[in-house]
């Protein structure tokens, strides 16, 4: 499916012309975790003129009308599925801050608040929708909140295991979460895959390590799986990507001061 969807983003940026060739890749995922309404509408669009387009083969006209199809979707049902969570700040409330899960219903129960519907809602307009809805309870509200991904971290870490996390996080930090590699690491070896698929791997990987990407700038998505295998190949290079791993674990307080750039 990235390839298709990498696919798709040439021929568009080909069709839209020069300006769209800037936007990179991740710009044409309609998947990717962090989108703005305006950015998937957008997206939507072009993908419809590109179904339609006799320019194209049928595969890709197929292709094109079936994300837009998906990206209408997500659009409608919002990116909130049930299990995940969301950190909520509300400065001055009892109760916060704080991270709540997303029900069945899809919507979240908040204290003083009550329940609130996350249907339609997209990662990117949590924050202002939830100072919206909170307006009607409280007067000026000062809100800070932001979707957690679910993620599994397995293989040679001190702590396997899940973990919800923003997509914001660096990689780095995602290791520290699970306590750092164990001493038999292959820290080379380590790959992100999605759904048995690899996403990230070898020498890309390290790069992005050592750069310090995000796991939205990586394209990383919920239910991602980062596996990091037993059996060190090359000791110098254990120890230089370990040192790219040490950070402050993710406790509420961290998150805290992560989202009130306090």
């Amino acid at each position: 499916m990235r390839k298709a969807h990498l696919l798709i983003g040439a021929v568009l940026a080909c069709w839209a012309g020069r300006g769209a060739v800037a936007q990179g890749p991740a710009e044409w995922d309609p998947d990717r975790v962090i989108a703005t309404r305006a950015g998937l509408e957008n997206l939507k669009g072009r993908l419809v003129l590109a179904s339609q387009s006799t320019a194209y083969s049928p595969r890709l006209r197929a292709q094109a009308a079936n994300q837009a199809a998906a990206i209408d979707r997500r659009l409608t049902l919002g990116d909130f599925q049930p299990g995940d969570r969301v950190f909520v700040l509300i400065e001055g409330e009892a109760g916060f801050p704080d991270t709540f899960p997303v029900s069945t219903a899809r919507d979240l129960t908040l204290p003083v608040i009550g329940t609130v519907p996350l249907t339609g809602v997209l990662r990117s307009d949590i924050e202002p929708y939830l100072r919206k809805y909170v307006s009607t309870y409280i007067r000026n509200p000062i809100i800070r909140a932001q979707p957690l991904i679910p993620l599994s971290v397995i293989g040679s870490v001190t702590a396997p295991g899940f973990y919800t996390v923003p997509a914001g996080m660096a990689l780095t930090q995602l290791l520290s979460e699970a306590k750092g590699p164990n001493a038999d690491a292959n820290l080379a070896g380590m790959t992100i895959s999605r759904e048995g698929r690899i996403v990230w791997e070898g020498a890309a990987l390290q790069r992005a390590i050592s750069e310090g990407r995000t796991l939205e700038q990586l394209g990383v998505r919920s239910g991602d799986r980062v596996l990091v295998p037993g059996g060190k190949a090359d000791p110098l290079q254990a120890v230089q990507t370990v040192s790219y791993a040490l950070g402050i674990p993710l406790t509420l307080y961290t998150l805290v001061r992560l989202f009130s750039g306090k």
